[in-house]
């Protein structure tokens, strides 16, 4: 993996390729790196999964680490010389949050190695060149290894430099009044299925709350909550009061679950409700993952009376109200089909949890999160 790595300093000359406006989702990432004793704050961007950082940004990062570089960058002729060398030590890097970005457009930088000749995909963002950490490694021979799906880095088997994404908000305009409608406990048949369909019908979405269990019985159905747009929640693998659980059997509950969800769709939780809205500091502490509760708690599994329900759902709908119903009643699922096309008459857009947290300016300005 390092065979060029130690040889000798070399330098890297990039050359303008094709630019082009790139139609990707795109957000923008707060970056802390540690280098031994120094800390960074950088800004970058996450561009339809591929995490970018700014070339002089990362030469700052690394400088000193296993793959040392230093980069030169010229934004307005588009050309780079990168100097690697230097020996190693321990670097960490932590992505904090995403906000919203700018628009993007990419481009293929030719890149002269040696004798190589290589093509380098890199993004122009705000007159400044980024470039993909997991291509950058092909060119500098390190090897990082990048799970857009489970939002980690691990740049080198050894670990020594890794990257975890510890949320994700994309970019969002809404012309409305916000509402999230929460399902726990499911998925099921009875209810999954006209849930989806019922937001669906007026472009919205909502957060499933899911039990891992449910979610290792039904794959299908976890994967078409999240084909539809909708979020997956974790609501435990099977449904114990957290706050009666010691950290390591709160963290296999969180885990088994979020585990459970990949396996059937292809991507990892990272929001959850605790199952009774029990939590306490154990809990909180156990797994780095926001909790939320709820603003309105419609009682369906209580009463299992569409009318009283949807009465619920009418009387608690305000800006910013996160509703509480389950994914198991079909009493439930006739009380969204009812009250859905209501309240979008009235000017309310269904959003997840993520997109509240986007609107109202981070997850501690969602209703029922737990501080």
């Amino acid at each position: 993996m390092f065979k060029r790595f130690f040889a000798i300093l070399l330098t890297t000359v990039f050359c303008l390729g094709t630019v082009s406006v790139f139609a990707a989702e795109t957000v923008c990432l707060d970056v802390s790196v540690t280098c031994g004793e120094n800390n960074y704050e950088f800004n970058g961007f996450n561009v339809d999964g591929r995490v970018c950082l700014r070339l002089q940004d990362l030469s700052t990062a690394f400088k000193g680490s296993r793959c040392s570089f230093s980069a030169s960058v010229d934004s307005s002729s588009m050309t780079a010389v990168i100097t690697r060398g230097a020996e190693p030590f321990e670097t960490d890097l932590f992505v904090k949050s995403y906000v919203t970005a700018p628009a993007v457009e990419s481009t293929k930088l030719s890149v002269k190695a040696d004798s190589e000749e290589l093509t380098l995909d890199a993004y122009l963002i705000d007159g400044e060149i980024f470039c993909e950490v997991r291509a950058l490694g092909g060119v500098l021979m390190f090897d990082p290894v990048y799970n857009s799906e489970n939002k980690s880095i691990d740049l080198c088997s050894g670990g020594w430099l890794t990257a975890e994404i510890i949320s994700e908000r994309s970019a969002l305009k809404i012309q409305g009044k916000p509402i999230c409608l929460t399902f726990d406990d499911g998925p099921s048949y009875t209810s999954t299925e006209r849930l989806i369909k019922a937001l669906s019908a007026v472009g919205g979405h909502g957060t499933f709350f899911v039990v891992g269990e449910r979610a290792e019985e039904y794959p299908n159905l976890i994967k078409a909550i999240y084909e539809s747009g909708n979020q997956l929640g974790n609501h435990t693998y099977s449904h114990p009061q957290l706050t009666s659980l010691g950290s390591a059997s709160v963290a296999r509950e969180i885990n088994s679950t979020s585990n459970a969800v990949y396996n059937a769709c292809g991507t990892y939780t990272y929001v959850a409700r605790p199952p009774y809205g029990a939590i306490n500091s154990v809990v909180k502490t156990a797994v780095n993952i926001p909790f939320f509760n709820w603003s309105v708690d419609t009682l369906d599994w209580k009463y299992r009376n569409a009318d009283y329900v949807y009465s619920q759902i009418m009387n608690g709908a305000e800006d910013g109200a996160v509703i509480l119903l389950h994914d198991l009643y079909a009493s439930s699922a006739a009380t969204v089909e009812r009250a859905v096309p209501e309240l979008a008459a009235k000017g309310y857009v269904f959003v997840t949890i993520d997109e509240m947290a986007q609107l109202k300016g981070g997850y501690d300005k969602v209703l029922g999160y737990v501080k």
